[in-house]
């Protein structure tokens, strides 16, 4: 007998107190539920980052659908572009030559030629098993003044391999050179801008210039990327690229990752303090007196201690803005989804320890990262609740719980509260200065409600869909 999707469904399918749960993945999860919160980018939204590059897919009529609208909802159409597939090319054994042409016909009909083309082939090119090195290779030799970048619309990948956004994330920076290194810091890797924190604060002490890709205005600027001194990966799912792009350019680089403990937070500003020293040391200006004093005062006990100082400066400030912040908030009920921070349990540990009444963690699985603040939860708060975002049962569990604070829009969604904190992958908010961030939107989101049913359909939070353009 056919049964509805979700009936039939015990709670503990899809929720399950934490002590009760398992590591690293505390939900068995089969059929899929997607649920209508889109606030995260796509592989559309995180290619459109180069600047002046142009996107082309080649794939059938069903999969084009979604990135076609991603496309017109950001209102960059005009460097969209797409080549239909249809059975006989798959049929006739033509798949490369119907690409490559397809291609050339996208190409010779634009008035001015893209700078870059970001390629992006389909699960039918594994499946076929398609040459992709002959498809790059004519198009190359057609097409010499392009630089194409091999990108992957394939999810049937992603569970035996890298996922299409952490391909893409490596694609868009194979497209960079190496240059004379200079005495730069880029931060990579992230869908987000960084916010003001102690990265900014160390490398104006030390003379660096940083840039991120989000200041970037043209692609001659985006492929100065290969003059950097130093490079900072942010993000998870970008550090696969930017390992990859630092170990072709043979330059220094860290994992700089968000983190809401803050002991960490100090270890990792004072291993960035040393690292920068060194590295300043390195292209350091010989002839310069005073440059040179500076560093090897810097590497002194004295200098290391001043930055400890600031460090524990920052975290006064992070504990006075904690009780200032819970003089508003009090016992309200927290709940909290990883799409809004990329280590929703150490988030929880944060807001738990500090008083915080943290209720639930949305999340499917538990990120390696995230292990050592599941094991604290285990012990120290067992009674919190994992919940599963793409369990069936999400399509019909009881959605009454308006009055819950959410970080996150899936928290936001399966709560249906109208009071949430409307980001994603961390906003940007790195370290003490960012930890304050988030709680001061907290506050704001606890005084003042959101259009929830307006704001988490829109696709990508921060981009022209997602704030009223289309």
């Amino acid at each position: 007998m056919l049964k509805r999707i979700g009936e039939g469904f015990a709670p503990q399918f899809s929720e399950v107190k934490i002590k009760d749960s398992e590591y690293p993945k505390p939900f068995d999860i089969g059929l899929e539920f997607n649920a209508p919160v889109h606030g995260t980018w796509n592989i559309v939204h995180i290619g459109f980052m180069v600047p002046e590059a142009h996107q082309i897919y080649v794939c059938a009529d069903n999969c084009m659908r979604g990135v076609v609208m991603t496309a017109a909802e950001m209102n960059e159409l005009d460097r969209f572009h797409s080549v239909t597939l249809f059975e006989k090319d798959l049929l006739n054994g033509s798949l490369e030559n119907e690409t490559i042409e397809g291609v050339t016909d996208v190409l010779n009909k634009l008035e001015e030629k893209p700078k870059m083309v970001e390629l992006f082939t389909v699960c039918l090119h594994q499946f076929l098993s398609c040459d992709l090195d002959y498809v790059y290779q004519t198009l190359e030799k057609r097409f010499p003044d392009i630089v194409f970048a091999r990108c992957f619309m394939d999810p049937i990948m992603q569970r035996t391999s890298y996922t299409p956004e952490q391909k893409l994330r490596k694609a868009m920076l194979d497209v960079i050179k190496p240059l004379e290194p200079r005495k730069k810091i880029y931060i990579l890797g992230s869908d987000v801008k960084i916010r003001d924190c102690f990265i900014f604060y160390l490398a104006e002490r030390y003379g660096f210039e940083v840039k991120q890709i989000h200041d970037m205005k043209t692609f001659e600027e985006y492929m100065e990327i290969g003059d950097g001194a130093f490079y900072l990966a942010i993000y998870p799912t970008g550090l696969y690229g930017v390992f990859d792009l630092v170990s072709r350019l043979e330059r220094q680089f860290m994992y700089i990752p968000y983190e809401a403990d803050p002991a960490k937070i100090k270890s990792r500003i004072i291993k960035l303090n040393k690292k920068l020293i060194d590295i300043a040391t390195e292209y350091a200006d010989e002839d310069n007196p005073k440059e040179m004093r500076f560093l090897l005062s810097s590497c002194g006990p004295s200098k290391h201690k001043e930055i400890e100082e600031y460090a524990d400066n920052l975290e006064k400030e992070l504990e006075a803005k904690v009780d200032e912040v819970k003089a508003v908030i009090k016992d309200t009920e927290i709940s909290i989804d990883y799409t809004a921070y990329p280590r929703p349990l150490e988030l929880a540990k944060f807001l738990l320890d500090n008083g915080f009444n943290v209720s639930s963690v949305y999340l499917d699985g538990i990120s390696p990262e995230d292990e050592e603040a599941y094991n604290y939860l285990v012990e120290n708060f067992g009674d919190l609740t994992l919940r599963a975002t793409i369990h069936p049962e999400g399509r019909v569990i009881d959605r009454n719980n308006e009055n819950v604070l959410a970080i996150g829009q899936k928290a936001a969604w399966f709560n249906n509260t109208h009071h949430f904190v409307n980001i994603i992958e961390g906003d940007g908010c790195m370290g003490f200065k960012g930890i304050m961030t988030l709680l001061d939107m907290m506050v704001e989101a606890c005084n003042e409600e959101k259009d929830l049913d307006d704001i988490v359909p829109r696709k990508a939070v921060g981009l022209c869909s997602n704030c009223g353009i289309v």
